[in-house]
């Protein structure tokens, strides 16, 4: 198991430093946020070139495979507005790239129940007010508490989003949860902090 650097313990739930979420056991990330990552996400996010989530996919697809076989995605789901107007879900988009490439269940287990603002400059406690039960529980989605759940997303910048998909998939009784994402934003707040868990995280 990944050891935090800060204080010795297990990254996840027994870590004292809190760099991740207490329910999230481990994090992996593709790349770092800067550069042509930037571009490539702003591009799939904004300007619609879905095909972009295809090269993302590919290079997440063997952090996959350290997470274990018997694993299911679950993409972080937008809010109803929001995805009507940009007319998909990126982070599904990019599960359904993944699993083109690694056959692995796609599970739309969780709904956005309240609209949050922006969150590209927010500060981190910002980050995690905006996100506070932001998500629930789809109704009629069941949790196997013997499950992994993959929470899927493009970038992790504060882990106020997954955190808060965490919270909700382990209120319903899901007991292993993982985070795969794209990239890892290095600059979002204390750096160092942030190397260390990019480290862990298993940037390649």
């Amino acid at each position: 198991m990944l050891c935090c650097d800060r204080c010795g313990h297990p990254l996840g739930r027994a870590c004292q430093c809190k760099h991740l979420h207490p329910v999230i056991t481990r994090v992996r990330a593709a790349t770092v946020y800067d550069g042509w990552p930037v571009n490539a996400i702003h591009l799939l996010k904004y300007e619609s070139e879905r095909d972009r989530a295809d090269l993302l996919a590919s290079m997440m697809v063997k952090l996959l495979r350290q997470l274990g076989e018997d694993v299911v995605l679950v993409p972080v789901p937008l809010h109803e507005h929001r995805q009507n107007e940009r007319g998909f879900n990126q982070a599904r988009t990019i599960a359904e790239g993944i699993a083109r490439l690694h056959p692995t269940p796609i599970v739309d287990a969780l709904q956005r129940v309240r609209e949050t603002p922006a969150q590209a400059r927010s500060a981190r406690e910002e980050r995690l007010e905006h996100m506070r039960n932001a998500f629930s529980l789809k109704p009629g989605f069941v949790i196997d508490p013997g499950q992994h759940y993959v929470i899927v997303d493009d970038v992790f910048t504060t882990g106020a989003t997954t955190g808060a998909c965490a919270d909700a998939l382990s209120l319903a009784g899901a007991t292993q949860i993982s985070v795969l994402t794209f990239a890892i934003d290095l600059q979002s707040r204390d750096l160092e902090t942030y190397r260390r868990l990019a480290t862990a995280a298993g940037i390649v």
